[in-house]
C-alpha cells in the first residue's frame, strides 16, 4: 500500500533569531573593514553571529521535524537548545585545535543529537553512523588535496609568485577543491541516512560512489549557471536520493518514491530563493516553510512483504 508523507510546517519562530543573525553579520562585516574604528568589537560580533546562527539552525530544524507526519502521526523533536549549542561550541573548538581532523566527530555528534531526539509514536529514532569511517574518509581526501597543492608548487610547473597566480588558482586549485567538496558531499549525505527505528534500518540501496557524478553535475552546474540552475539541479539530485531510499526489517521492506516535477517545482524553488535574496534573507524561514510544505507531501512510501 502506497502512502504519502504530510507536512504542516510553521517556521515563524525562526524569524527572530534570523534577524539577530543578520544584525550580527552586518556588525561583523563593519568591524573588520580596514578603516573601521570599531575593530575591538569584531570578536563580540563574531560570537553574537555564531550564537544566533546556532539558535536559528536549531529552531528551523525543530520546526521542520515537528511539522512532518507519517500516517497522521507527527514527528516530535525533544532535544534541548542548550545541549545543541554546547555540542557545536565544544566540537568546533576541538576541530580548530586538530586543524579540522575532528570535524567528522562534530558532524556525527550534531546529526546524532537531532536524530536520537526525534520520536514517532513515542519511539525514538537512532543514528547508526560511525565517526571513525568519516574521519578516515576525510583524512584521506584532506591529505590528498594538500599533497596535490604542494606537488604543484614544488614542481615549479605552476609558479605561484607571478601575475598569472589568480588564473592558476582558478584553473587548477579551485577545481580540485570543488571535486573534494563533491566527494565529501556524496559521502556525508549517504552516511547521514543510517538510521534505525523499531527494527527497521533506513539506508540507501546504492553506494556513495554512485552519487559522486550527480554531485559533480550539481555543484559545477550551479557555478557555471551563476546559481540559476541550482533549484532544478537540487531537485534532480533529491529525486535520486529518495528513489534509492529503503527501510528494511527481518520481515518487511519499505521503499520510497517521489512525485517531484523538475520544471514546475524548480521554478517554485527559484521564486522562493529570489524572495529570500530580495528581502536580504528575512524571508528565509518562510521560504523553507513553503518549500517543505510543498515537497514533503510528494514523497511516498510503500510497504512490501
Amino acid at each position: 500500500m502506497k502512502n504519502n508523507l504530510s507536512a504542516n510546517i510553521n517556521l515563524t519562530k525562526s524569524l527572530i533569531p534570523l534577524i539577530f543573525v543578520i544584525i550580527a553579520y552586518a556588525m561583523l562585516i563593519f568591524t573588520i573593514v580596514p578603516t573601521s574604528p570599531y575593530k575591538h568589537l569584531a570578536l563580540p560580533s563574531f560570537i553574537g553571529f555564531f550564537a544566533s546562527l546556532l539558535i536559528f539552525s536549531f529552531m528551523t530544524t525543530k520546526g521542520i521535524l515537528n511539522g512532518i507526519s507519517i500516517e497522521n502521526e507527527p514527528l516530535k523533536f525533544n532535544g534541548s537548545l542548550w545541549k545543541f549549542i554546547l555540542i557545536h561550541i565544544g566540537y568546533s573548538l576541538l576541530s580548530i585545535i586538530t586543524i579540522g581532523m575532528a570535524t567528522p566527530v562534530l558532524i556525527k555528534k550534531a546529526h546524532s543529537f537531532m536524530v536520537d531526539n526525534t520520536t514517532l509514536k513515542n519511539e525514538s529514532f537512532q543514528f547508526k553512523g560511525k565517526s571513525r569511517a568519516m574521519v578516515i574518509f576525510m583524512a584521506i581526501f584532506i591529505i590528498a588535496y594538500i599533497a596535490i597543492i604542494i606537488g604543484i608548487t614544488v614542481s615549479g610547473l605552476f609558479p605561484m609568485q607571478t601575475t598569472q597566480s589568480p588564473l592558476i588558482l582558478f584553473a587548477v586549485i579551485y577545481p580540485i577543491l570543488l571535486l573534494f567538496i563533491c566527494f565529501t558531499s556524496a559521502y556525508i549525505y549517504h552516511w547521514y541516512v543510517n538510521i534505525s527505528y523499531k527494527g527497521y534500518n533506513l539506508h540507501f540501496k546504492s553506494t556513495f560512489y554512485s552519487y559522486i557524478t550527480p554531485w559533480v553535475a550539481t555543484i559545477f552546474g550551479t557555478i557555471f549557471s551563476l546559481g540559476l540552475a541550482s533549484p532544478f539541479l537540487n531537485l534532480w539530485i533529491a529525486k535520486k536520493y529518495i528513489n534509492d531510499l529503503e527501510a528494511t526489517s527481518q520481515e518487511k521492506t519499505i521503499t520510497f518514491s517521489e512525485e517531484f516535477q523538475i520544471k514546475k517545482d524548480g521554478f517554485y524553488l527559484f521564486g522562493q530563493t529570489l524572495l529570500t535574496i530580495i528581502t536580504l534573507g528575512i524571508f528565509m524561514p518562510f521560504a523553507y516553510q513553503n518549500i517543505y510544505n510543498r515537497l514533503i507531501p510528494k514523497i511516498a512510501y510503500t510497504k512490501e512483504a
